[in-house]
């Protein structure tokens, strides 16, 4: 059976409903778990959703828990874990494509690194979030009709540029810092025991207001499709994500 599942709805306010109904009704409290909460994570877009959630709870006299198992999207790695690699800052980041410019890729940006800089830096930001390997990006450019010589030297020398970034944040235990989702996937792939743990023994989790399934939320998803600790992942949105098959 899919772990991933798609609720469609057009009333925002009625999706929020359907994805906190276990907020919005008191939980029934026993000997053993006396201080009951929700049992799934549940995961917001903004805080201001959050916001609303709990005013609605209170108007309907749930008293509230003890660390409610709620977040907005930025908060996901407290709650499914992350690498040990630290971000790079903006600054670190620019030097260090800038300098992977001048030694891997002189033949096609020689004397223009700067000038190109925040093109190659946007790109690599995209295909770090989407968690795209080297390998990946070689083959796909080896798929395209490129009939200009200067349009192939740069795209190969644009892979070999991305191959030493990757490898470079991968000696120095480091990632490009705009890959969070992306990093939580990895940590999930490579400890999904501890997934588990992370979630306190929850198993379902609910995602609403996701947009799109840019910025990493594919190879997430997947990693969290994938995971034995993980029963079933629901998406609440207003259009379809189009998941992939």
């Amino acid at each position: 059976m899919p772990k991933l599942h798609v609720v469609i709805g057009c009333d925002p306010a009625v999706l929020l409903e359907r994805a906190a109904d276990g907020f919005l009704r008191a939980p029934a409290a026993s000997l053993n778990d006396p201080f009951r909460s929700p049992p799934y994570l549940l995961a917001l877009r903004q805080g201001g959703l959050r916001d609303d959630l709990f005013d609605q709870a209170a108007s309907r006299g749930v008293r509230g828990w003890f660390d409610p198992p709620i977040c907005v999207f930025h908060e996901l790695p407290a709650w499914l874990g992350a690498t040990p690699r630290r971000p790079l800052g903006d600054f670190e980041r620019v030097a260090l494509l800038e300098y992977l410019l001048r030694e891997t890729a002189a033949d096609v940006f020689r004397g223009r690194e700067s000038a190109f800089l925040g093109a190659v830096e946007q790109l690599f930001g995209e295909l770090c979030a989407e968690d795209v390997a080297p390998e990946t990006l070689l083959s796909a450019i080896a798929t395209l009709d490129k009939q200009e010589e200067f349009e192939r030297r740069r795209d190969a020398a644009l892979a070999r540029a991305y191959a030493a970034y990757v490898a470079e944040l991968s000696r120095l235990g480091r990632r490009d810092g705009r890959d969070t989702l992306a990093d939580t996937a990895r940590a999930i792939r490579d400890r999904p025991e501890a997934l588990a743990e992370q979630l306190r023994g929850r198993r379902e989790i609910r995602i609403l207001g996701l947009a799109d399934l840019r910025g990493g939320w594919r190879p997430l998803l997947g990693a969290l499709n994938a995971a034995p600790a993980i029963d079933r992942v629901t998406l609440y949105v207003t259009e379809n994500p189009h998941l992939p098959p």
